[in-house]
């Protein structure tokens, strides 16, 4: 597509057609009450809703490590496994192969990383990342939501929903409307 001048990598290294996605999906999510029980209802906007959320998530932690680590995005892996050593293990390494090998030969350790380790790295640098959102403490407040949102978020990608209650899927549509409320300030 680039090649054909269709598209082109912005500063971000985003295509337009995959920014244009992702700003229909974010819009979508906020609109659209995609947590219908109904079992008519495909599940597809579920996973959107929450994958949006972790998309975003991704984008804000990329660009404010960089900053706090002092790192360029090419060297952000290596800075990330040095400030949090948790990171280096063979299942994430072995994970970020295989999705640079299938799907993304750019891809870094955050792309593949659940949510609620997303939200432990974010926790390990709270006062920088405290004001995105809403200054609200981490261990008391936040992390307990990013542990709810990766426990809900596997069944509904992997598409068994009956795992979970009404309450587990009503709260997370909460979180995700909190998390985006934040995160689009």
């Amino acid at each position: 597509i680039e090649k054909l001048g269709i598209s082109y990598k912005d500063g971000d290294g985003m295509t337009e057609l995959q920014a244009a996605f992702q700003a229909a999906v974010d819009e979508y999510a906020k609109r659209k009450d995609i947590f219908e029980l109904d079992p008519d209802v495909k599940l597809s906007p579920e996973i959107f809703r929450i994958l949006s959320v972790q998309s975003a998530l991704i984008r804000l932690m990329k660009k404010e490590l960089q900053h706090i680590l002092r790192s360029p995005l090419e060297n952000l892996d290596a800075a990330l496994k040095r400030a949090t050593p948790i990171l280096d293990t063979e299942e994430y390494k072995n994970s970020l192969e295989k999705t640079r090998r299938k799907y993304n030969p750019e891809a870094g350790l955050l792309d593949i990383l659940p949510i609620n380790v997303l939200g432990k790295i974010m926790g390990q640098y709270w006062g920088h990342f405290a004001p995105y959102f809403d200054n609200k403490p981490f261990l008391t407040y936040w992390k307990e939501r990013f542990d709810k949102l990766q426990w809900v978020r596997n069944p509904v990608v992997h598409a068994h929903p009956e795992y979970l209650k009404k309450e587990d899927i009503e709260e997370v549509q909460a979180i995700c409307g909190e998390l985006t409320d934040c995160l689009s300030k």
